[in-house]
């Protein structure tokens, strides 16, 4: 829908060329550059004032009490913040600073556009700043404005957003220099750059490559083909952004000029802009409600511990000789793990266990040297020589350095850890089973069995009070028939 007023339209036949769109910024750009210097190191001098005299401000609040009493104490600073007055006065003058940052800041911008379009006439600075004044509430209030209507079109898969910044690009040049406010700006952006989508667009892409050029290419280029040359650009960097910045300026407020005389008076109307803001928010609304209500519920925990609950040792899918020399070894170990479970075992099933050990543990450590990086054959090749602690020599040190290297590779692995604490238990190193059964119930905190063996390495350490928290905390976690709960209760008698 196009609203058009009442005004004769000048719309022109056909737009001009980007050379000549070119010819007119560089003109504009050249004739406007000392002004634009001018008016930045201005506003560098403001920014600086501002700065001090809020310095100033917090240094008046602290001079009546104890900020500087006895040089200067961090502690008497958090104790003068703490007084009511003291912080609605901080809170009231950082509010007014930042309103006049903010206000300084639409004033430079009003007056870099006010100079450019103004580049053949005489107009001088303190004309410039009245008039720039009187555009700070317009300025700020349409792009508090175009704010909340992009951050809702952004809820709708981003690409509206882009549309909607890119049709008001001229909303700051209507507000300076046709004098339209509030919605009426960003209508007349719309219809300007709804009237010249194309050439618009040609021009506004063109513009972003030779910026992304001139910015970041050829300075790395530069970099990359002699170090001196790359020095050089980095030192005129700076100056080069500045400079690139006002050109663009330049540029964007001719295209607007050339734009806004094809396409006439006129503006456009924004119920389908309201309609996808709106949608948008009420997006971002049921968004954010869902996911307090899962926060708050435990359900988003509960999903995260059962994903974390998952075993860790989880094998790959990818086929390959590792794999196969894994499982090979794990068939071995759990044939001997049956076995040793086995009631009434003969001298036969002894010898045959370490037949089947010896075969896991070759297995595992040819998958180690296959690919050192698997953390699982380092796991079950430490788990394989936990089992053969008293049987081979030195089994509990290759069963530790094993299954740390496991660790190393996969820090979150459950199992690994509680291994590991197996093993600190066999050998009686109580402090180093404590810390990997603690680690271990920090990765599945609903683990009953973590907590269970906490609990027995503290009470070996002889942490009566410690073990008597993990024993009742594998306590809760059980179910109330789980026959595990009578072997917890009979590890707490006597604490």
């Amino acid at each position: 829908m196009t609203e058009i007023s009442d005004q004769s339209s000048t719309k022109s036949s056909s737009f001009p060329s980007i050379s000549e769109l070119f010819k007119q910024s560089w003109e504009a750009f050249t004739n406007s550059v000392l002004n634009l210097f001018i008016l930045n190191i201005v506003t560098i001098v403001g920014y600086i004032v501002l700065g001090i005299l809020f310095f100033v401000f917090l240094l008046a609040l602290g001079a009546g009490g104890s900020l500087f009493q006895k040089g200067f104490n961090p502690a008497n600073l958090l104790a003068l913040v703490q007084q009511p007055p003291i912080m609605i006065a901080i809170i009231v003058g950082s509010l007014i600073f930042i309103a006049l940052f903010i206000a300084l800041s639409l004033v430079v911008q009003a007056g870099s556009i006010l100079i450019l379009d103004k580049y053949k006439e005489k107009i001088s600075f303190g004309e410039i700043f009245r008039k720039s004044i009187n555009f700070i509430i317009p300025l700020f209030l349409v792009n508090l404005l175009m704010l909340i209507i992009y951050l809702g079109a952004t809820f709708v898969f981003i690409i509206p957003a882009i549309l909607f910044y890119f049709l008001f690009a001229f909303v700051n040049f209507v507000i300076v220099l046709e004098d339209q406010k509030g919605i009426k700006a960003i209508k007349r952006s719309v219809f300007i750059v709804s009237k010249n989508f194309g050439p618009i667009l040609a021009r506004l892409l063109l513009l972003v490559a030779i910026y992304i050029a001139i910015s970041v290419f050829i300075p790395n280029l530069a970099a990359k083909a002699d170090s001196a040359t790359g020095a050089i650009f980095g030192f005129f960097s700076f100056f080069i952004n500045i400079l690139l910045g006002w050109f663009t300026l330049a540029y964007t407020i001719t295209l607007y000029k050339q734009a806004k005389e094809r396409a006439g008076d006129g503006y456009s109307g924004l119920a389908w802009i309201w309609v996808v803001a709106i949608l948008g928010w009420i997006i971002a609304l049921i968004i954010s409600f869902t996911a307090f209500q899962l926060i708050s519920s435990g359900a988003l925990n509960n999903v995260l511990e059962k994903m974390r609950g998952q075993s860790s040792l989880k094998q790959s899918k990818e086929i390959s000789s590792t794999d196969g020399l894994i499982k090979s070894g794990q068939l071995k170990f759990s044939t001997a793990i049956q076995l040793i479970n086995k009631k009434g075992s003969t001298e036969a099933d002894r010898d045959q266990i370490t037949g089947l050990l010896s075969g896991a543990l070759a297995d595992f450590k040819q998958a180690t040297k296959d690919d050192p990086k698997d953390y699982i054959s380092w796991y079950y090749l430490g788990k394989t020589y936990n089992n053969l602690i008293g049987v081979a020599t030195n089994a509990e040190d290759y069963a530790v350095s094993s299954l740390n290297k496991a660790i190393e590779l996969k820090p979150d692995c459950f199992d690994c850890y509680m291994e590991l604490g197996g093993v600190y238990i066999f050998i009686k190193d109580y402090d180093n089973a404590i810390k990997n059964y603690q680690e271990a119930s920090k990765l599945m905190p609903n683990s009953a069995n973590a907590y269970f063996n906490l609990g027995i390495a503290y009470k070996r350490a002889n942490a009566k009070i410690e073990a008597k928290k993990a024993f009742e905390k594998a306590l809760q976690l059980l179910p109330i028939n789980d026959p595990s709960r009578y072997k917890v209760e009979v590890e707490m008698q006597g604490l």
